[in-house]
This record gives structure tokens, C-alpha cells and sequence, in this order.
């Protein structure tokens, strides 16, 4: 009996923490690389006022530095935690909204990928619960969505099984 507690608290404590991939922000990344071509472009062939060229490498500058800010602050704000009873999702840095959906409560997690996210390994993984007929939690660009998807329908099978030996172990004491 006393083993028994002791696993279910290991267990408990466990948690995962996904946060969005920086790999999915490739097209931030295509953006900046762009715009870096484009700036030694025209820096190269256009004749211009040395004041001109250190405006346009300025603007270049404060583009990355808003570009970088963006991915950080997009993979800051958002926070998938997966827990041995339940899974939550955390958004926002300063205001925080938290939804949390119990293990026995999940009805589906559907994991959808486009071409871009398949070649990269990440995708949108959504989550129902039993009472509605909506995604209540969803989150874009998660990294290896089908790993993170199948360990919550595992541990969601762990918590069904340990509710049924809890149920039957119930009905025989009584």
C-alpha cells in the first residue's frame, strides 16, 4: 500500500513542458535573410549620402531586432504542460489565461500538419474534452506534435484503467 502512494506521487510530480519550436518560424527567418539580400543590394549598387546608407542599414537592424522580438515573445506567450491527470495550456506573458482539461475528461487530440510544419517536424495540436463539442485548447507550432499526442492518449489510458481498478477495488470492499 505504502509503494502504491509513493508511485502515485513520483507520478504526480511528473510534468512536461512544450513551448512552440523555434524551427517553425522559418519564414521569419526567410524574411530577415531577405531583407539582409536586399539592404547589400542596394548598398552595393545604388549610389547614395553615406547618412542615406547608415539610415538603410538602421532600418535593417530594427527590422531583425523586431523580427527576433516577435519569435520570442510568440514562443514566450504560449505553454503546453503535460501532467499525469491533467493537460493545461498557459497564453500570454502579461496577462495570463490558463485552461486546464483533466485526463479522464479528454475525448480527442487531434494533431494537424501542413507541408511546411511536416518537413520541420511541428505542428497544431488540439484538444476536446468530453463535455463540448469544441477544441478547447489549441496550440500552433508545437515540436514533434504526434510524440506530445500520443503520450497524452497514453497517459489518458493509464488514468481510465487506474479510475477502473480503483472502481472494481471499490465494488469488492463493499
Amino acid at each position: 500500500m505504502n509503494k502504491e502512494i509513493q508511485n502515485k506521487e513520483a507520478q504526480s510530480k511528473e510534468e512536461y513542458v512544450y513551448k512552440p519550436a523555434w524551427r517553425s518560424f522559418c519564414l521569419h527567418i526567410a524574411a530577415m535573410v531577405a531583407c539582409f539580400v536586399l539592404v547589400v543590394f542596394v548598398s552595393l549598387e545604388v549610389s547614395m549620402d553615406a547618412a542615406y546608407q547608415k539610415a538603410l542599414w538602421g532600418f535593417f537592424v530594427l527590422f531583425i531586432l523586431a523580427t527576433f522580438g516577435d519569435m520570442f515573445f510568440k514562443r514566450l506567450g504560449a505553454t503546453l504542460i503535460v501532467r499525469f491527470d491533467e493537460v493545461a495550456f498557459e497564453k500570454g506573458i502579461l496577462k495570463r489565461d490558463s485552461i486546464e482539461i483533466g485526463m479522464r475528461n479528454i475525448r480527442t487530440v487531434q494533431v494537424t500538419q501542413r507541408l511546411m510544419q511536416r518537413l520541420l517536424n511541428v505542428g497544431d495540436i488540439a484538444i476536446a474534452s468530453s463535455g463540448t463539442d469544441v477544441y478547447e485548447i489549441r496550440v500552433a507550432n508545437m515540436p514533434s506534435p504526434h510524440d506530445i499526442r500520443n503520450q497524452i492518449q497514453e497517459r489518458a489510458r493509464v488514468e481510465d484503467k487506474q479510475q477502473a481498478n480503483g472502481a472494481s477495488g471499490e465494488k469488492a470492499g463493499a
